[in-house]
């Protein structure tokens, strides 16, 4: 299986030590917080079966989870497992990720947040979603709203799994949510295990209000 390259010839030139130095400088806040994810069990669990899984939401990052590792995982992009890994310790895993077609994800989301078994979820529903009476309506004159796009569930897919500095996907292997079960078996091919993928957070039947126009589509594309 082809691989995409992890990291960028001019990134390979920084000695790790100085790279690492660079980002404490930078985002002290981020590093330190980022570190406490090092001794985390669910990310020892992750790195001890060679891999770390980029868990984009509603992309079923839950089912992927559950099937390959046995348990959910947490949200975090491919840019905080850089600041607690070095260079020759992600090279040495299989990190993937899910992503799915934009305007299924959004429309997903709008879906899901309302009723979130998260409170603060359901709070951030009640703040942004609610107000809207339909997803174009919310589409078009909400999503591209800064608070919008820093919410996990409607945070660019790019972002998860692309590095900040270079643009380009950091990952080995990116599956689609739309092949979902084909490669789901890549990922399991490639770790040598044998297991079924689980049907977690499926969502319900699109509703009337869910019904997207032309421009909205548009508008979720361009975002």
């Amino acid at each position: 299986m082809t691989r995409v390259v992890t990291y960028s010839p001019l990134r390979r030139r920084v000695p790790p030590a100085v790279d690492r130095g660079l980002r404490f400088v930078r985002h002290p806040g981020a590093y330190k917080s980022a570190r406490r994810i090092r001794g985390k069990q669910v990310i020892c669990d992750c790195v001890n079966a060679g891999a770390l899984f980029v868990h984009v939401p509603k992309t079923a990052g839950r089912s992927v989870a559950d099937g390959v590792f046995g348990r959910p995982l947490p949200h975090y992009p491919i840019d905080l497992y850089r600041l607690v890994f070095s260079p020759k310790e992600i090279d040495r895993l299989f990190v993937f990720a899910f992503v799915r077609d934009p305007v299924d994800r959004t429309r997903s989301a709008f879906q899901y947040l309302p009723s979130s078994p998260a409170a603060h979820d359901r709070r951030w529903a009640d703040a942004h979603l609610r107000p809207y009476k339909s997803l174009d309506a919310f589409v078009l004159h909400h999503l591209a709203d800064p608070d919008v796009q820093r919410q996990l569930h409607f945070r660019p897919q790019a972002n998860w799994i692309c590095a900040g500095r270079t643009g380009m996907p950091a990952v080995d292997f990116v599956g689609r949510f739309e092949r979902l079960q084909d490669d789901y078996k890549v990922i399991c091919d490639e770790l040598g295990i044998t297991a079924e993928l689980p049907a977690i957070n499926r969502s319900p039947p699109t509703e009337a209000s869910l019904a997207l126009s032309d421009r909205a589509v548009e508008r979720i594309y361009d975002v």
